[in-house]
Order: structure tokens, then sequence, then C-alpha cells
């Protein structure tokens, strides 16, 4: 998720899973980064490994507690793409090439 006033949003209105015909309106007062698109996923795997390495996190809790409001990833539904990217990312991140990068 991001905040529709950060500076992340402002650099790559892209990296939403929404309609890239409009902006959705935000929910929670946030929106939802589309993991499946390719730099969206390298931006997040990189952030979070390098925040991982910096303050020697061990402990990670990754919650979902949002609808996702008109999830579109390239034209399509985009839900289980959503999904299987957060999963691979979150393996990623659990997998020692992800801790050998970032030490």
């Amino acid at each position: 998720m991001a905040n529709p006033h950060s500076d992340l949003i402002r650099e790559h209105p892209g990296w939403l899973l929404a309609d890239p015909r409009r902006l959705p309106r935000p929910h929670r007062n946030q929106h939802v980064l589309d993991v499946a698109r390719p730099e969206t996923y390298a931006y997040l795997l990189d952030r979070i490994s390098s925040l991982v390495a910096e303050y020697g996190i061990d402990y990670i809790k990754w919650d979902h507690n949002r609808d996702l409001a008109e999830p579109v990833h390239d034209g399509r539904p985009g839900t289980h793409a959503q999904t299987s990217a957060v999963y691979r990312l979150l393996d990623e991140l659990r997998g020692p090439a992800c801790w050998s990068r970032t030490s």
C-alpha cells in the first residue's frame, strides 16, 4: 500500500493496481501497489531487503487488512497475479539469496 500523496505514487503512478485510465479512489487513505509489475516488485524487494540488512530485522509481519478495490493489472483482473507476486516476494525475502545480497 502507499499513501496517495507520497513521493512514490507521484513518481510512479503506473505502479498502482488499477485501471491506468483513471486513478482509483483511495481506500483507508491508501492505494495498492501492483506487485505483479516487475519494476514495482524489484523496488519493493530492494527496499525491504535493504531495511532488513541495515536494521538487522529478523521478523516481518505482512498484513493485508483491506480489500483490493478495482484490482486491474495490464488491463485484466489482477487479483491472481497480485497474490502470486506477493507470495514470490515473500519467498525471495525469506530465501538465502536475499540475505547474501543485502549483507
